[in-house]
């Protein structure tokens, strides 16, 4: 299941959000985000191991060891005005 198009940086929860925003200024500009990176950036967020909402939802799961996180992109938009 593909929900890139109902997942939006503004549903998200505000410790969500700042772990979206935390990925954005790591240089994370793209949507799919591999688990290898996804558990660096996590640590250096200061959590031990990468969040629950994204890695235990399963739609979020585009291949082995990939994630979608469409908020990112969404927050990029947001931020810079684009559609």
């Amino acid at each position: 299941m593909n929900a890139t198009t109902t997942r939006t940086f503004a549903s998200l929860k505000p410790r969500q959000q700042a772990f979206v925003r935390f990925l954005h200024e790591q240089g994370v500009t793209h949507h799919l985000i591999k688990r290898e990176d996804l558990q660096i950036h996590s640590v250096a967020y200061g959590l031990g191991s990468p969040p629950a909402w994204i890695v235990r939802d399963e739609t979020r799961r585009t291949q082995r060891a990939y994630y979608e996180i469409p908020e990112i992109v969404d927050y990029m938009n947001s931020a810079t005005g684009t559609a």
